[in-house]
């Protein structure tokens, strides 16, 4: 279905961008600054695959932050989560926020990734 309603923009398919507040994001301010940045988003990223140089990990700590996001009204499964889940050596870290957590609750995001 999301493949449907991708449109050209500059002679690329994508998927246009959606207004600020579909993100739950709501001071006036952070909303001018995300729709100042709002680009469509290439339809090839989902599409094409993609070939590592390094064997996966490659002795890297792996942690992956995901949001329950309790402040979005409208619910969808989290499959980087499942994913992640699946993937032995993974740390997984909940953060309770919405979509736009690094514009939202900056501060939560900060702490954590220094935490890291």
């Amino acid at each position: 279905m999301r493949l449907a309603q991708a449109k050209l923009a500059r002679g690329t398919e994508c998927f246009l961008t959606i207004p600020a507040q579909s993100f739950n994001i709501i001071k006036p301010k952070d909303i001018a600054w995300v729709e100042r940045h709002l680009t469509p988003h290439p339809v090839k990223i989902y599409l094409d695959p993609i070939h590592l140089s390094k064997p996966e990990r490659s002795g890297l700590r792996i942690c992956y932050l995901y949001k329950s996001c309790t402040l979005l009204s409208r619910t969808k499964s989290n499959m980087g989560k499942k994913l992640a889940g699946w993937l032995a050596g993974w740390q997984m870290i909940e953060i309770t926020t919405g979509h736009s957590a690094p514009i939202t609750n900056p501060d939560i995001v900060s702490s954590l990734l220094l935490s890291l």
